[in-house]
């Protein structure tokens, strides 16, 4: 199905939680309910509301994603019983079940919790290196959890998670391949799928994918705090899907001017070469000899047809200079 035919009908497009770097999680969520809202508000496309799309990946391995929230549970009540290598183990299976369950996708909070509960634990134990790995995927994961979400946090934790998130503020964020975006895609049942990164400078960058292969992209720098009714997103959401040009049909190609031939130049062997006028070509028509001839001539025949024609007795002979006078305008 082609892309263009896909969204005159305005589709639907699983809009999936952007990825920040260098900012909080919090901001890039904020960004993605505001992109969500300015598809809804230009018509170009349907997003599927954050609860149907965290339901649709929680429908495609509904049991995994129970066990998952089933040993959070555990591991929250055997650190409560002081068994902290007991939690530590429980949270970090938590974790590998809700990425199983795809949870990054819809329900990154509870991953993330997963995580933190395990190093919360291993920090407690005194394991702390292996407890900053646990932070790495925090920081990974929910940029800003720190400060936003974290819970019972020491020194040792608030030591151990700032520099997980400090590495992580460092690695530029890598975007989604497009073998990751078609097993999204399938597994909530759309072929369309934006995905999003927003760094520290508030550059908000969007990728439209249908069926894994990339459409388009565009970019747009946000100011913080996000606004979700910022107007900037609905121009971006515009530049990404292709704004007003969508469902029109094509132009026709003008067609291509027809080459007229031009005459070419004669040859010099084909021109008459010019005759040079001389001086005698250039007198006044009234000083050349001929005109005078050619007027006596004409006087003379007509004095001599007049006489004829009369029919009378034969014309007196006249002798002398004629008493005719002729006037010739010359040019």
């Amino acid at each position: 199905m082609l892309l263009l035919v896909a969204l005159a009908s305005a589709a639907e497009v699983a809009v999936v939680d952007f990825e920040a770097s260098g900012t909080t999680w919090v901001n890039a969520r904020l960004a993605t309910e505001g992109v969500r809202d300015a598809l809804l508000r230009s018509g170009l496309l349907d997003p599927i509301p954050a609860r149907e799309l965290a339901r649709r990946v929680g429908a495609a391995d509904p049991d995994v994603q129970a066990e998952a929230r089933e040993r959070f549970a555990e591991a929250t009540r055997l650190r409560a019983d002081g068994d902290l290598a007991g939690c530590a183990e429980t949270a970090a299976l938590s974790a590998e079940l809700h990425t199983r369950a795809r949870s990054e996708l819809a329900r990154r909070e509870e991953l993330s919790d997963a995580w933190y509960l395990q190093g919360l634990c291993l920090t407690e134990a005194g394991a702390t290196t292996e407890a900053w790995f646990a932070f790495a995927e925090v920081a990974r994961l929910h940029p800003g959890y720190l400060s936003e979400r974290a819970w019972d946090v020491s020194s040792e934790v608030i030591q151990g998670l700032a520099s997980a998130q400090a590495a992580a503020d460092g690695q530029d964020a890598r975007p989604r391949s497009a073998e990751d975006v078609a097993s999204i895609g399938g597994l909530v049942g759309e072929e369309l799928v934006i995905t999003g990164l927003l760094d520290r400078k508030g550059r908000l960058q969007l990728a439209l994918w249908e069926a894994g292969e990339l459409r388009s992209e565009a970019q747009v720098t946000v100011r913080f705090p996000i606004n979700r009714g910022d107007p900037a997103l609905e121009v971006l959401v515009r530049d990404l899907v292709g704004g007003a040009a969508l469902g029109e049909e094509a132009l026709p190609d003008e067609p291509a001017p027809v080459p007229v031939a031009r005459p070419e130049p004669p040859r010099e062997a084909d021109v008459e070469p010019r005759r040079e006028q001389s001086a005698a070509d250039a007198r006044p028509v009234a000083e050349r000899w001929w005109i005078w001839a050619g007027a006596a001539a004409v006087v003379g025949g007509g004095a001599t047809a007049v006489a004829l024609l009369s029919g009378g007795p034969e014309p007196t002979v006249v002798t002398g200079p004629p008493t005719w006078s002729i006037r010739v305008a010359a040019d």
